[in-house]
């Protein structure tokens, strides 16, 4: 998938197009967008009742369980060297769980939501 600019796309199309919009015109104004990185110093996904909330306080409780949980949405990580990359990841109990090992301590700086699923469009 590639991110563009909706924007600049729709008036390159309209400098090429005269008359009524058309069917492309309509797929590019329908596209989903996205809606933008948000720090975690400004804010954090919301958070609800994991699945294991039942059984906090019992003793079938474990350090494996979670109390709170975010949806999964996409992450932008830095690593001590510097370095920079993008994955998935959500809170659980406020930390950050990330498919980046811990081993190479991952901070993740920014996240938003995940898109929204495309829809078929059938011919």
């Amino acid at each position: 998938m590639r991110l563009i600019d909706a924007d600049a796309l729709l008036a390159a199309y309209d400098s090429q197009h005269e008359g009524p919009p058309g069917k492309a015109r309509k797929l590019i104004e329908d596209a989903p967008t996205v809606s933008g990185w948000s720090s975690v110093e400004d804010g954090l996904p919301e958070t609800y009742l994991s699945m294991f909330s039942r059984f906090h306080g019992t003793n079938k409780w474990s350090n494996a369980m979670w109390l709170m949980e975010s949806d999964t949405v996409i992450v932008a990580v830095r690593f001590p060297d510097g370095t920079r990359t993008v994955t998935t990841g959500s809170l659980h109990d406020g930390k950050w769980g990330t498919k980046i090992s811990p081993v190479l301590n991952p901070v993740v700086t920014h996240w938003m939501p995940m898109p929204p699923e495309p829809e078929v469009i059938k011919q």
